[in-house]
């Protein structure tokens, strides 16, 4: 008999397309549970859906028994009603059939019973999986925030300082009067007081 398996995934993405993730929960026989995710630069909800489901049965180290629960329609009718049919049709036509051809091989392998859950509805394991999918997407988001992130803002109030100060001598009437010798003047506090306006400006356009 082989061993009985729930899975529970979800896809999520911020564009279609754009950025994605995936979100997967393994829960086995003997209570142990495997939590799994990933990330996509560009991609759709779609795809995302299908690589969490292909992910997690390929977890898997034998054949098994598995209950998929998905909210996604696309996955478990297509799964479970017209995709052996997209095969022996040759509908190479239809959208994602490199990953509905990694999914036939899982059915292939194991046992799958399609489940469909209504999704943001408060089935905890299903809003696990969302919040897995959306804590890849919101990872990445992180690494990839503009290299102004990471700027050291007294630097660049100091150089703003001595920008305003070349600049003062040629252009007469300036309201800005300072010392360039000293970074404790006047000058200096004008343009750390700026820091948090350009701070913000910044952060409006990302």
């Amino acid at each position: 008999m082989k061993p009985r398996v729930r899975i529970d995934t979800d896809g999520a993405c911020k564009g279609n397309p754009g950025p994605g993730g995936w979100g997967a929960v393994i829960e086995f026989e003997d209570g142990s549970k495997t939590e799994l995710s990933g990330y996509e630069p560009k991609t759709t909800n779609n795809r995302m859906e299908l690589v969490a489901v292909i992910t997690a049965l390929n977890h898997l180290s034998c054949p098994c028994a598995v209950d998929v629960y998905c909210d996604s329609r696309y996955v478990t009718d297509s799964a479970s009603k017209w995709l052996r049919g997209w095969v022996k049709n040759k509908r190479d036509d239809l959208s994602n059939m490199d990953l509905w051809m990694k999914i036939l091989a899982a059915m292939d392998l194991h046992d799958i019973t399609w489940i469909w859950v209504r999704g943001h509805s408060g089935d905890v394991k299903n809003e696990r999986c969302d919040a897995l999918a959306n804590a890849a997407i919101a990872a990445h988001a992180e690494v990839a925030k503009p290299k102004w992130y990471a700027l050291d803002y007294e630097s660049v109030a100091e150089e703003l300082y001595r920008e305003l100060d070349r600049v003062q001598d040629r252009v007469p009437g300036t309201a800005v009067a300072f010392k360039a010798e000293s970074l404790d003047d006047a000058g200096l506090r004008v343009a750390k007081s700026l820091i948090p306006f350009f701070k913000s400006k910044l952060q409006e356009l990302y």
